[in-house]
């Protein structure tokens, strides 16, 4: 019972996971692998594993699925802000500010496209 409690005040507090929806995320992420295997280049499968492995707390995991992500998307200021955060859990500061860096500048961009039209 003090478990289930615990797990109640715990719900709205960012970046906790319950056991048993740990145990489903890492199942789910398990499927995602292999679904990558034979399709390495889905940009949108390759996002959902590494944001299961930011929230399993895994951000090594996540950071080789951005990357690949970022090759795939070199635009996406998503990833880029992605893989600052990763980066700041990894301890690697400078990256994480020059992927913020990239990250807004790539923001601005597309609001500048988005505002006047694509040229």
């Amino acid at each position: 019972i003090y478990r289930e409690q615990f797990d109640e005040k715990m719900k709205g507090v960012t970046g906790y996971i319950p056991p048993d929806a740990e145990r489903l995320l890492d199942k789910e992420t398990e499927i995602l692998e292999r679904m990558h295997q034979l399709n390495p280049g889905d940009f949108q499968l390759i996002m959902r594993i590494a944001n299961n492995y930011i929230h399993l707390n895994n951000p090594e995991r996540a950071r080789d699925y951005l990357e690949i992500a970022r090759m795939l998307m070199p635009r996406n200021p998503t990833v880029f802000y992605l893989l600052a955060m990763v980066y700041g859990l990894l301890g690697d500061h400078e990256r994480e500010i020059e992927y913020l860096r990239i990250c807004k500048k790539l923001k601005k961009d597309m609001d500048r496209k988005r505002y006047y039209g694509r040229q």
